[in-house]
Parts: structure tokens; sequence; C-alpha cells
């Protein structure tokens, strides 16, 4: 870093491979290193201060994967257009709009996992959120399940009102070839925000939040707010809501007390962000989607189709068994698709330790290595004095073959 602009360096394959070495400057004894001031310590102007959040020094180069995998911490990939996720409306029988979800009621639903946070934003995962949805012959049913106890909804009193700033569930439709836009929001209090609006052309920039709350969809509505859980249920007649061929979707969930701000789509900066919008098949196949959790390093998935399998950034693929996969730490994809169906999840899971091991046959040894980095600071503290580690090989039926300290 010496503020000369480098030389271009043509691209040839991957990784790079820089026709000279590294030139590092000579090494100093002792010298300030300062963040955001100037060289004596002090800020040289006001415009200058700024807050650091998280600061790392390493005393050596970082590779290339490395560099990848700390900044996919905090931003993970993007989907492209490609991965735009496909579920369809099956045809079912009626339900009693009361706000409860009752499981037989919404077993010929599809159900869908609203729970990939907004992209550039620092919103948390937060609660697992499910969306259910069907038809009859009048009317096309939803329904949201938001696993966390019920927060900030005192705001608004009213239908169509603010109800963004509550804790709330979103439902947003579009055609591409009419420009119709359809809104819908519910807050535990059971209150609707319903609008209608004309976009000018198919992207987020041209979507007016909160306009067109005069048009009203004559939808049956309720909420219900349990222990650890709140839902709602919505009927809306279908000559409200025309679901065309080439109807796009996407469901969101605003919880401010987890600081989370989820949707079905995923790439998605807002919840009009209309280009990753999914699409929705009118009739067809149910598909269930019901769960996808995390424990103990296994990632659980409740699911009515058997194609799902996850991918890591190297295009390895993880198949599950019996529902369950064990994953290492790093950046993965999950997907699925069928007929009706497409999905695609990019997430990060961070292990507080990754266990790895290699087979020696000629020297009959199996060595393990078990990588700490990431876990907690307590855990890299005991470190200093002495963590003890037993090893124990057993056989698939569980018996003890051999252990060690």
């Amino acid at each position: 870093m010496d503020g000369k602009k480098a030389k271009q360096q043509q691209y040839t394959k991957n990784p790079v491979v820089f026709k000279a070495p590294l030139q590092f400057p000579a090494k100093i004894e002792k010298c300030n290193f300062t963040l955001g001031a100037g060289a004596s310590g002090f800020l040289k102007k006001a415009e200058h201060k700024t807050a650091i959040d998280e600061v790392k020094i390493y005393n050596r180069p970082l590779s290339v994967d490395e560099i990848r995998k700390e900044y996919e911490t905090f931003y993970p990939p993007q989907t492209g257009a490609a991965d735009r996720p496909t579920a369809a409306i099956p045809v079912g029988s009626a339900i009693i709009i009361d706000g409860k979800i009752d499981k037989k009621e919404w077993a010929d639903a599809t159900v869908l996992p609203v729970i990939t946070p907004l992209a550039q934003t620092k919103s948390t995962p937060g609660p697992y959120t499910r969306l259910y949805m069907k038809q009859d012959a009048e009317n096309y049913y939803f329904a949201t399940e938001v696993l966390e106890k019920a927060g900030r909804s005192a705001i608004t009193r009213d239908d169509d009102s603010e109800i963004w700033r509550d804790d709330s569930v979103e439902m947003h439709f579009v055609s591409p070839r009419t420009k119709r836009y359809y809104q819908f929001i519910m807050n535990p209090r059971g209150m609707l925000f319903d609008a209608l609006q004309t976009v000018k052309d198919f992207n987020k920039y041209s979507y007016q939040p909160g306009a067109g709350a005069a048009w009203q969809s004559h939808a049956k509505k309720a909420a219900f707010v349990g222990e650890n859980f709140w839902s709602v249920e919505l009927a809306i007649p279908k000559k409200s809501l025309p679901i065309a061929k080439d109807m796009r979707a996407n469901f969101g969930r605003t919880s401010y007390g987890s600081n989370s701000f989820a949707a079905w789509a995923p790439g998605c900066t807002t919840y009009f962000h209309m280009e990753n919008f999914g699409s929705i098949i009118n009739g067809g196949k149910a598909v269930r989607l019901e769960n996808f959790a995390f424990a103990g390093g296994n990632c659980k998935i409740d699911f009515s189709e058997k194609d799902a399998c996850i991918y890591d950034s190297n295009n390895r693929k993880y198949e599950f068994i019996n529902n369950k996969v064990e994953l290492p730490s790093g950046i993965f994809r999950l997907e699925s698709k069928g007929k009706d169906w497409k999905y695609v999840l990019p997430f990060y899971l961070k292990k507080g330790f990754d266990f790895s091991y290699k087979c020696f046959y000629t020297r009959k040894a199996i060595e393990v290595q078990l990588d700490l980095s990431s876990a907690e600071q307590n855990v890299r503290n005991k470190l200093k004095t002495g963590l003890p580690v037993q090893v124990t090989l057993e056989t698939a039926a569980g018996k003890i073959v051999t252990s060690r300290n």
C-alpha cells in the first residue's frame, strides 16, 4: 500500500498467478499503527471520524478461500434470476378463518419457508416462518405462522394504516404483463393493509410504498396470538386477485424484536424487489417444506419432496439421509426442483468447531484434526491452559474399537 496505482494484471485462469512475487515493506520494529486516524494517532479531519465494528489483524497473508469465507460470513452469495423459486397454489378445501392454523384444514396446502434475510441488510435469519396457500372455487387461502412471541403490534390499530411499522407478514403479487401490483400486510392484531397499484416498470424502484390503499380486496381475515407464536389467515376472493399465468410473488416477514426481515424469494433487497420475485402456478401439486433447522452440526429438513440436496461453494453435493445431513462450517445452497416446484436457499453455517480425519492404511493410523478457529471466545481462552479432547473410534453399530485422549 504505497498510494501508487497498481499495474493491471491480465486474468488468465483461476487461481490467478502473478508473474512477480509479493513485495512487502521492510520490517519495522517500533512504529505506530492507526485505523481511521492520521499518522500521529489523531484525527486529521472531523469527517474522517468513523466506527469500526470488527477488526482482525493477521501475521500472514490470507488465502483466497479464507478471504471468501470471512467475507461471505457477513455477506452470503446472492442468487441470480435462474434461482427464482416456483410454487403452486393447489386446489383444496375451504377453511374457517379464525387465525388458528389447524393442521388438518391445511393438510392439502403448499407450505413455503419465509426465512431468507433480505440482501444487503444487517437482518438476522430471525424466527422460522411458514406460509400456507391453497384455493377453492371462490377464494385463494393464505396463512402465515411465525414461531416467535408476538412483539411490536400496538403502533397501528386500523386497517390500511402503516401496518409495516409493526411485526407483520406481507404478500406481494405482480403480473409483468398487466403491471398490476397487489399487496397485503397483516399484524398480530389482525389488522389488514391491502393495496393495488399499477407499476411502470418491472423493477423494485417503480413500486410506491403505501400507494393504492383506497382499493378494497374484501378479504376475510383473522389473527391469533399464542404463547410463543402468532399466526394469521386470509381468504381473498378470486375476483379481487386474478392470478394469471405469468403471476410473480414474494412473501415477507418483519420481526423488529429480532431485527429480522425475511422473504421467500432469495436475493431480494426489499419485499417489493420484483426482479427476484418467484413464480406462482395456479393449480398444480402441493409441496410442503415445513422445517429447515440446524442442531449440533446436523441440518434437518421436513420436506415432502425427496430430491432436496445441499451444495457447498466448491459444488460438492451433500445428500439428506432420513431428512438429516451433517455439514462443516461454510457457505452452502439448498436446492430442490420439480414440475411445480423450485427452491434455492443460500446459507452460511458457522459451527463451534470442525472435525476432520484422514486414514493412512499402510501406517494403520487415523489422523484427527479439530479446528477451533470458529469457536466462541470462552472456548479459545481455555486453549491457553489446555482443552481435554477424547477421540473414539466406533463401529457402525456403536461398538467402541479404541479411544484416545
